[in-house]
């Protein structure tokens, strides 16, 4: 998300609370989540802008792909946030269970996202592929935790020097998504769609417990497949 008014820039690394975030942010500005396009929030078909979904921009690809002069990336203020791995990859999972349809161990050891361009890779892709070049250098000023997030968030909103309005659990992707259809495609097959989804999602058992998802082999995947964000972040299976 760029916001120039602010001379910012979040790096949105998914499943971290950033939808809540973004919103705050639009909320203080006086937007809604309908007219974010200027801020960087929107779906994208073309590759060499950036990908499926723009808020999931890298913070090289901000200054790469020509988003953000190089003066301006030096002069915004850069932040972003982190979660434990495990649980981030148990939120996604949730988040996609409805059109997965597969139990967590096959999705993880046998339909995992592979790399390129596409929404759900951007959504597994290691943290630190969003906050750090290839040569490991931290392209970032701040890097939140989602397991602090009031208690970060109080720290970006001092050194902003402005108040945010108050977190807000964020469902915004259906919303947005059901408004757009019922737009295009009228009101009525809309509302359809939207209550098959939400029916099919609520069909699906989760475990209350995110520990409850892993085995040795699942485990054994994260620990290989999220190694340098959990040695980078300090990150262990409970912590």
């Amino acid at each position: 998300m760029l916001i120039p008014d602010l001379e910012c820039v979040f790096v949105h690394v998914p499943k971290t609370a950033g939808q809540s975030i973004e919103s705050a942010f639009l909320e203080f500005l006086g937007e809604t989540w309908l007219h974010r396009e200027p801020y960087l929030l929107f779906e994208n078909t073309n590759p060499e802008i950036g990908p499926p979904r723009m808020a999931h921009l890298t913070s090289l690809e901000y200054t790469t792909l020509g988003h953000v002069g190089a003066n301006e990336w030096e002069r915004f203020f850069k932040f972003g946030f982190v979660r434990n791995p495990w649980t981030r990859l148990v939120s996604e999972y949730r988040f996609r269970a409805s059109r997965i349809r597969s139990p967590f161990r096959e999705w993880v050891l046998e339909h995992f996202p592979q790399p390129g361009w596409s929404d759900m890779w951007r959504h597994v892709m290691p943290q630190s592929d969003y906050l750090f070049d290839s040569r490991g250098r931290q392209m970032v000023d701040f890097i939140g935790r989602f397991e602090n997030l009031l208690e970060d968030y109080g720290l970006l909103q001092e050194h902003l020097g402005v108040a945010l309005p108050k977190l807000r659990k964020v469902n915004a992707t259906n919303e947005i998504g059901f408004m757009e259809r019922a737009r295009t495609q009228g009101l009525a097959h809309g509302i359809r769609g939207a209550l098959s989804r939400r029916l099919a999602k609520s069909r699906v058992r989760r475990p209350a417990d995110w520990r409850t998802y892993y085995d040795n082999d699942t485990n054994a995947f994260v620990e290989r497949f999220y190694a340098e964000d959990i040695e980078r972040f300090g990150y262990s299976f409970d912590s």
